[in-house]
């Protein structure tokens, strides 16, 4: 039994806390006016008279209560708690200690509840996905075609809510490739080619400096090396600014360090004779402790450049939407996907330019300086048959069974 206080200005308010929170099945002990006017209201989940009685008498000591069923009861939770800090007296108070709640057989029937609850809703939503499969046959297929890609579950949902209807014959693989074509977006080749200034941003290792590299190449080959210019705002950092010094002393090409704001427009306008400026920027991660000093600087990169969002294929898919939000206050508009040759599955990578609607810009599939970074405009058709390529593995790294379209689209309804 789980026991909650609630407390807000007017009833209404306070019974939408208890239903967000708790439920219908929640169940009101007692209900009063708060020191401060508003409505005060005990509720719980899993409401069983006789552990309350044993609490009430565990608590009061009043051994007449049990004697007396129809005696009142001194209420417990009248009691006011005060708050943690002196400061947030006007927050609500942790719910009072429970003194029965340890006890080992409570404990364990709890335990056995929360299995019970468990198992039934294991079986709900098997009902659920297989009511789905009999109503809407082929866009539970696609949802599945999807799934078996290592598409997450949410960008699923979204990619198949926004079909119209489908007809009965209708081939659910081709009609999932379809999807995948519409939503992966990708940039105009002929727009990066247009961009005189590009940066690059990303966690550390991801191949931000690399790929700066590959592009200089390609550049200085068609216009040679004078075309070429640097701007390095990242820290000094053992392998990646060597690289980048030694890339510059081969060709010729200027490099130009940049650390404030000021000194990132003078290095800019120190270099507007170039054709290609590329900036070289620091590693950035979401527990990164100089964050907010980083995002400072590089928002001054906006409206200047293409701003590139640099993507590790072979990363988590947690990592890359954590790292994508993190990186949001940027409102980078590309994303280079990077270690594309390296990666197991290609569906957390596609999740994720498609929940944030980001179209790809280049796809960087080895360690050629030229041969292996592609504008994805040309590359799409090949990217997409790949993440099919990957998934037909004969081991997939999650195995899509009836069991897991059940889990995360048979119980959508309860977590929409």
């Amino acid at each position: 039994m789980k026991i909650k206080r609630y407390v807000a200005p007017t009833m209404r308010e306070v019974l939408a806390q208890v239903r967000e929170e708790q439920g219908p099945d929640a169940v009101i002990i007692s209900n009063r006016r708060a020191e401060n006017g508003g409505v005060e209201l005990i509720t719980a989940v899993d409401y069983d008279d006789a552990l309350m009685d044993e609490a009430l008498r565990a608590v009061s000591g009043n051994d007449a209560a049990a004697a007396d069923p129809g005696a009142p009861h001194p209420d417990v939770y009248e009691r006011p708690v005060p708050p943690a800090n002196p400061y947030a007296a006007s927050e609500a108070p942790e719910p009072p200690r429970i003194v029965w709640s340890q006890d080992p057989g409570l404990v364990a029937m709890r335990r056995e509840v929360e299995s019970l609850r468990e198992l039934l809703e294991q079986q709900l939503a098997a009902l659920s996905w297989n009511d789905r499969m009999r109503r809407e046959p082929v866009q539970a297929r696609v949802l599945l075609e999807l799934s078996k890609l290592g598409i997450a579950p949410d960008t699923a949902r979204l990619l198949v809510d926004g079909l119209a209807s489908l007809a009965p014959d209708s081939e659910p693989a081709k009609v999932a490739l379809a999807l995948l074509m519409k939503h992966v977006a990708v940039v105009d080749e002929a727009d990066l080619k247009r961009q005189r200034i590009t940066a690059i941003v990303g966690a550390t290792g991801v191949g931000k400096t690399t790929t700066l590299i590959k592009l200089a190449t390609r550049h200085a080959q068609k216009h040679g090396p004078k075309s070429v210019g640097f701007v390095s705002i990242a820290e000094d950092r053992i392998g990646g600014r060597d690289e980048l010094v030694s890339f510059c002393r081969l060709i010729d090409a200027p490099l130009v360090r940049a650390d404030t704001a000021r000194g990132l427009s003078a290095a800019l306008a120190q270099l507007q004779e170039r054709s290609l400026v590329l900036i070289d920027t620091p590693g950035v991660g979401p527990r990164d402790p100089k964050l907010a000093e980083r995002l400072a600087l590089l928002q001054h990169l906006g409206g200047r450049c293409q701003l590139l969002l640099a993507l590790a294929a072979n990363a988590d898919q947690g990592a890359l939407d954590e790292l994508t939000r993190t990186l949001k206050p940027l409102r980078c508009s590309r994303v280079l996907l990077t270690k594309v040759d390296e990666a197991a599955t290609l569906g957390g990578p596609l999740s994720v330019v498609m929940r944030h609607a980001l179209p790809l810009a280049y796809l960087s599939t080895g360690q050629g300086l030229v041969e292996d970074l592609h504008a994805a405009a040309a590359r799409r058709i090949w990217l997409i048959k790949q993440a099919y390529t990957l998934a037909s593995r004969d081991a997939p790294l999650v195995p899509v069974d009836d069991h897991y379209m059940a889990e995360h689209f048979g119980r959508q309804a309860k977590h929409a």
